[in-house]
């Protein structure tokens, strides 16, 4: 697993209370081959995920981002 941290600066604002988001990114990979079938595939993925959501959750993660995991095209 790999972690990496990066701090934005901004000047403050005369109307407002600074306010800090922590933002989550998550780029997860495939833990079965892709000749699996899909639910067991997206299930371990899910498995795989879990204690990493929890760990942004711990450390105040205000905003998470996931990689689409599903079985269907979308077309904007």
């Amino acid at each position: 697993m790999f972690l990496q941290a990066f701090k934005f600066n901004a000047d403050k604002e005369l109307l407002r209370e600074p306010r800090i988001v922590r933002v989550g990114l998550i780029q997860n990979s495939i833990t079965l081959p892709t000749t699996a079938p899909f639910l067991d595939q997206k299930k371990a993925i899910f498995q795989k995920l879990k204690p990493i959501i929890d760990a942004t959750g711990a450390s105040g993660v205000n905003i998470l981002c996931l990689q689409v995991s599903q079985n269907t095209i979308n077309c904007c």
